[in-house]
């Protein structure tokens, strides 16, 4: 799934190495502060759209919350550990719906 939000143009980190047998995962450091440590209407357009760019290549992230992606000197984002590829309006709504109860909750005043 990592590799089919790059194709998209989603930002997320490169994978260096897999161990199916150790069950581990070598990837990219990505530098930068956690978007829920510095969230801003910016940011929170700029999330939106990546929602938008997944949700239009049918690609459901299945953990969309502000703790998955990081904002450097691009946003990154990360934990497609949930992903799945649906054409279900009732799928990407569920992504939707988890990034805007976080947003309304947490950062009612931005």
């Amino acid at each position: 799934m990592l590799s089919c939000a790059k194709m998209i143009g989603i930002r997320s980190p490169f994978i260096y190495f897999i161990d199916p047998v150790r069950a581990e995962i070598v990837m990219e450091f990505i530098e930068g502060k956690n978007a829920k440590e510095m969230m801003t209407h910016d940011l929170a357009y700029r999330i939106g759209r990546y929602a938008g760019l997944l949700h239009s290549n049918n690609i459901i992230h299945g953990d969309l919350t502000t703790s998955n992606f990081i904002v450097g000197k691009k946003l990154v984002l990360l934990d497609f550990g949930l992903a799945f590829h649906s054409v279900r309006n009732e799928d990407k709504a569920v992504d939707v719906k988890l990034i805007k109860t976080i947003l309304k909750s947490a950062y009612s005043s931005v």
